[in-house]
């Protein structure tokens, strides 16, 4: 029930970071809840469940965002092995592991994305890891309510 209810919640997240947030918010930058999402629940259940969530979410991103498909699949499985170390206690005790890993995997989750689509990175990279680093909080909550 755990994993159908985070589906959904990915999903949900997907199409709204698609369509209404871009229209709330005030920045040319916007943060992507998915990348958080999947950070914190593949540091909770493992780098395999991680990646399997990467390739679907990612598929369903392509087609949301018409971009090239396979691409926000691979960069996900970044944000996926990324969260390997964050399966240890210190990842279940303390919510500062998580926001300085998010950091990473949301700057290697943004290069992948470049590197696949020949772009170069901007400044706005170092934005919207900050981003990501204060969603931690309160989707850590979620994250961890929906587990139990």
């Amino acid at each position: 029930m755990k994993r159908l209810l985070f589906g959904l919640l990915l999903a949900t997240m997907v199409f709204a970071q698609s369509t209404i947030v871009p229209q709330l918010n005030p920045l040319e930058v916007s943060p992507n809840f998915v990348v958080v999402l999947l950070f914190l629940w593949s540091g909770l259940h493992g780098t395999r469940e991680g990646l399997i969530w990467a390739f679907f979410i990612g598929l369903l991103l392509d087609v949301v965002t018409v971009s090239p498909l396979g691409t926000n699949g691979l960069a996900l499985g970044a944000v996926a092995l990324l969260a390997g170390p964050a399966q240890n206690r210190m990842f279940r005790s303390s919510v500062f592991f998580s926001v300085v890993l998010v950091i990473f995997a949301s700057i290697a989750y943004s290069l992948v994305l470049y590197l696949l689509r020949d772009l170069r990175p901007g400044m706005f990279l170092v934005v919207q890891a900050l981003m990501h680093a204060i969603l931690v909080p309160p989707a850590y909550l979620l994250i961890r309510f929906l587990d139990r």
